[in-house]
């Protein structure tokens, strides 16, 4: 929690006011909105709709997993079934749903490095030709979802298979990455990789996207597939991490594969490796294949898994914070980085606001509305004057994960 605490969190100072004075001895609450990083879930290679929306419907019973990707919603192959005819209903569909329910969603990829997976007239296509079709998808694609979607995967399946990079060579990501900055400006660009078991397949990762970069491509960030042992301690994961931070490049882990059976000890390795990956400042997000996650063997996804598993991360990194103002109106609290509200004084006597925290803080000033003549003012809570505790020290007693 040290380690997660040291690389994401930051200080937020409330002063609260009264009639322009500073009011002391008044309750402040800092409550957790949305976090300042994605957790959510990688839906997989489903491409039935129908399953797709039971899928988010299910998912869509926590508050702090507010992030999706499906590799299939803009799969080029069905977007584009014959050259320029583009249909995009399912996408927007899926989307809209998406929005509906809460979710962001990471789009892409918009290619994979795969033969199978072009569209059946793209793939024999000769080089030239087959070049300015990905180029043309791309700005399209991209174009499509400005708007929709905070970041966009533009290269996918890179380890699984090169089909792709050895047609046409190393700089089609570079010409792929202008052509969809140029229509969605705001979104970010991201290069992925399917899934990294060991240390053998990031050092090969490491260098293919080092020659990228070389290339020249303007990426904004890595897409990241790594796995996660529920049924045993595993040290693969911090050795992958170390090998992939030399990129350089913020990282997305899409998707964070659970292997084994899950108990009660996995939902705390799970926690564990959670807290291992945000303890990483590259680490931008975390999406969660949601199998692992189902209850009974239901055929719907989970409900109480993942209540649980965030009811874990809520104690640990997100409760709520509760402390009164000193003799100059002020309290600071030592929170990590994302949307929080808060709120001050008690009863009729409140107010409240959100804030954006970032790596450099931030610092918020309420005033009160005044005091009635002959009314009583609000009770100060106990600890009048103290200061929050940061979140290292915020963890429930009977919270058992390791503090890795």
């Amino acid at each position: 929690m040290e380690k997660v605490g040291a690389a994401r969190a930051a200080w937020l100072t409330v002063t609260v006011y009264r009639a322009s004075q500073p009011a002391a001895g008044v309750p402040v609450r800092a409550r957790t909105v949305s976090p300042g990083f994605r957790l959510g879930f990688w839906l997989g290679g489903t491409r039935d709709a129908e399953q797709l929306e039971e899928r988010l419907r299910c998912l869509a019973v926590t508050g702090l997993f507010s992030s999706v990707m499906s590799p299939t919603v803009l799969r080029w192959a069905d977007c584009e079934p014959e050259p320029k005819e583009y249909h995009f209903a399912a996408v927007d569909e899926f989307l809209s749903l998406a929005r509906t329910l809460g979710f962001r969603f990471v789009a892409g990829p918009v290619v994979s490095q795969c033969r199978e997976d072009l569209p059946g007239w793209a793939a024999d296509l000769p080089d030239g030709e087959l070049r300015e079709a990905v180029l043309r998808w791309a700005r399209v694609a991209a174009a499509h979802v400005r708007g929709s979607c905070p970041a966009l995967e533009v290269m996918g399946e890179i380890g699984r298979c090169d089909w792709l990079d050895e047609r046409l060579g190393l700089n089609l990501l570079r010409q792929m990455a202008y052509e969809a900055g140029m229509v969605s400006r705001g979104t970010r660009r991201l290069v992925g990789v399917t899934m990294l078991p060991g240390e053998a397949e990031a050092e090969a990762f490491v260098h293919r996207v080092l020659s990228y970069v070389e290339s020249g491509a303007q990426l904004d960030g890595l897409c990241l597939g790594l796995a996660c042992r529920v049924d045993r301690d595993d040290a693969t994961l911090r050795s992958i991490l170390t090998l992939v931070r030399r990129a350089g490049l913020p990282i997305l882990v899409a998707p964070f594969r659970l292997l084994g059976t899950m108990d009660e000890s996995g939902l705390q390795r799970v926690l564990n490796s959670v807290l291992l990956l945000l303890a990483e400042p590259r680490v931008e997000g975390i999406l969660m294949e949601p199998e692992m996650l189902r209850a009974n063997d239901d055929a719907c996804f989970p409900s109480e898994l993942a209540q649980r598993l965030e009811g874990l991360i809520r104690r640990r990194l997100y409760r709520e914070r509760i402390a009164a103002t000193d003799s100059a109106g002020s309290v600071r609290f030592r929170v990590l980085a994302g949307c929080w509200e808060v709120r001050a004084g008690m009863g009729t006597w409140q107010v409240a606001t959100q804030v954006e925290i970032q790596a450099g803080g931030a610092r918020v000033r309420l005033e009160l509305p005044p005091l009635k003549d002959g009314s009583a003012a609000e009770p100060a809570s106990p600890g009048a004057g103290t200061q929050s505790a940061p979140p290292s020290a915020a963890a429930d007693d009977d919270d058992s994960a390791s503090q890795d």
